[in-house]
């Protein structure tokens, strides 16, 4: 049987089309799942937060027993001790405030890698946080901080950004779309102030509780010359302080490494948008995988 001319071509078209179609489908997207699933997984580890903001706490009370080593302290040592108890005070307000800005920041960045986790395994994306409402209760703590403790204009716009964009009715297939719009925004939650707090601000505070550690055992040790059994149990509390403080600032590194990775897999994703199935893409992101997997690993032993 012979076709018109004009009806090859619409056969043909159409094939090209069914070819098109099938190849979409046929799209393997398990790498970009798998990778989304363990982001997510490794973001919720906001207990990290919790220690940042109670860690000024801790520090006032090493100081505290510190200070009540001295039989009879001068008038400056008097002032000296008052305000820093002052400073530790001011700070654990700020801390306590500031860590509930950067939970609602952590928790829209795992929002966001659960919808990709479900669009990468062909589900349909449903949310509905909503962001004037997000924003003004970051921005009501924000008010209650001290100059310049607040989260930063910039990256609650770009928190606005993922969550309206989260809100459109993605469906299925719908990855590369979510990606291209996504990247920007969270670039800048992730690489910017987010990550310089817990690389500055979280370990600064536990490199002070060490030494604090150090001053008040370091005293016990030497004050009122302890028995041989008085020193070893002290020092066992001194160890078991130590090694506290070690798994904290284990936590902050591999937290870091969280959003390192976060941050990478995501940008691979942008560049590859067009070719997610890539093979050097899957290879990437499974090896990104297995480094957050470590990671997970040290942030539930701290």
């Amino acid at each position: 049987m012979k076709f018109p001319i004009r009806n090859k071509e619409r056969l043909f078209a159409f094939a090209c089309l069914c070819i098109v179609v099938l190849a979409t489908s046929c799209t393997n997207l398990t790498a970009v799942q798998e990778w989304s699933k363990t982001s997510l997984e490794a973001s919720q580890f906001n207990a990290i937060v919790a220690t940042y903001a109670d860690t000024p706490m801790r520090l006032k009370r090493y100081d505290e027993l510190h200070f009540k080593q001295y039989r009879r302290p001068t008038e400056k040592q008097k002032e000296m001790f008052a305000l820093r108890q002052k400073v530790y005070g001011t700070n654990a307000i700020d801390r306590q405030i500031q860590a509930e800005a950067l939970k609602k920041v952590l928790s829209v960045v795992s929002d966001y890698m659960g919808a990709l986790a479900t669009l990468s395994a062909d589900g349909t994306m449903d949310y509905s946080k909503n962001v004037n409402a997000l924003n003004t209760e970051i921005c009501t703590l924000n008010a209650k901080l001290h100059a310049g403790k607040g989260i930063s204009t910039s990256t609650l716009g770009a928190v606005g950004s993922i969550v309206q964009m989260l809100f459109k009715p993605y469906q299925a297939k719908q990855v590369k779309n979510i990606v291209e719009q996504a990247n920007a925004p969270l670039q800048t939650i992730l690489a910017g102030e987010l990550r310089q707090i817990v690389d500055n601000d979280f370990q600064d505070d536990l490199k002070a509780e060490s030494d604090n550690i150090d001053l008040y055992y370091d005293a016990l040790l030497i004050d009122g010359h302890p028995s041989g059994a008085a020193q070893d149990a002290v020092t066992e509390w001194r160890e078991l302080r130590r090694e506290q403080n070690t798994a904290r600032l284990h936590a902050v590194t591999a937290y870091l490494r969280v959003l390192d990775n976060i941050s990478k897999g995501h940008q691979k994703l942008y560049d590859n948008r067009n070719k997610l199935d890539d093979k050097k893409l899957i290879k990437d992101l499974y090896a990104l995988v297995l480094d957050l997997r470590k990671q997970i690993t040290i942030l539930a032993k701290a």
